[in-house]
């Protein structure tokens, strides 16, 4: 009941921040007048996002120096620090891997599909002047089948990572009698 609270109310926030700047949008054409406005309404989030920084990091150095001074033992200490950096490091570097190829495919796929079709606008403009209809709509087709693919695969990624996270969890043990099929 209360996350479905906080729901509707980050729901209404986000419909009242829309309304509100549609009402500024069309109360202030100008976009010297507008500039200036953005200008103090700045200042509040300026505001609230230190605010926020200010609890944040005291918080969290906090925590971290009362979790090391509950462990007593400085080889733990070291030994759980140097596998929360093989952890860091490691993380860093798949999802670095991971954003170059998608971002590659982010940007191939959809240009395919645009360059597809404004060269069969273009094509069909022309008047029969331009030839290489067939190449250009298979590089609109591609394009969107890309498009597709990309999507599917960064679907099948997170759902593999939510299944890794689930099974991870499980703390029922692994026999036949309490298996994925029979629950």
């Amino acid at each position: 009941m209360r996350t479905q609270r906080l729901t509707i109310l980050i729901m209404v926030g986000m419909v009242l921040g829309i309304v509100t700047g549609h009402f500024c949008h069309s109360l202030w054409p100008n976009p010297d007048t507008a500039k200036s406005i953005a200008g103090y309404i700045s200042l509040i989030t300026d505001i609230f996002l230190r605010l926020i920084k200010m609890i944040i990091a005291p918080l969290v150095f906090s925590t971290l120096v009362v979790g090391v001074a509950h462990m007593g033992d400085t080889r733990a200490v070291g030994r759980i620090g140097a596998k929360a950096m093989l952890w860091f490091v490691s993380a860093s570097v798949v999802s670095l891997v991971l954003a170059c190829g998608y971002g590659i495919g982010l940007l191939g796929a959809p240009v395919a599909w645009y360059l597809g079709s404004k060269s069969l606008r273009e094509i069909d403009a022309s008047q029969g002047r331009l030839g290489g209809r067939g190449m250009a709509q298979a590089g609109k087709v591609m394009g969107i089948i890309g498009s597709i693919l990309l999507v599917l695969g960064f679907v099948a990624l997170i759902g593999l990572v939510a299944l890794a996270a689930s099974v991870s969890n499980d703390p029922a043990p692994a026999d036949p009698q309490h298996g994925f099929l029979n629950g």
